[in-house]
């Protein structure tokens, strides 16, 4: 009788390995899943911190001639209305 025991309680053992066996590698594949996701996720991100990284890039030498046009208009300005004061008022 012992072995009858023994050999059900392998037998159960066995049924229960195979079950936590198969649960696992459903685990994994979810896993793998989620990791493929990220992996994804993170190359879009990668991908828009390039984008923006360029934008400022570019938004940085538009100000930068901006303000230099600026200065020019404003010197032009300034030595007009130099000229403009000096030719009517005589000084």
């Amino acid at each position: 009788m012992p072995d009858d025991r023994n050999t059900a309680r392998e037998i159960a053992q066995d049924e229960t390995n195979k079950q936590v066996m198969l649960m696992l590698g459903r685990l994994e594949g979810k896993v793998d899943t989620v990791i493929a996701s990220q992996q994804s996720f993170q190359k879009v991100i990668d991908d828009h911190e390039l984008r923006i990284e360029k934008s400022e890039k570019m938004l940085d030498n538009v100000k930068v001639k901006v303000g230099l046009i600026g200065a020019i208009i404003g010197a032009a300005a300034s030595a007009l209305g130099n000229w403009l004061w000096a030719r009517f008022t005589g000084h």
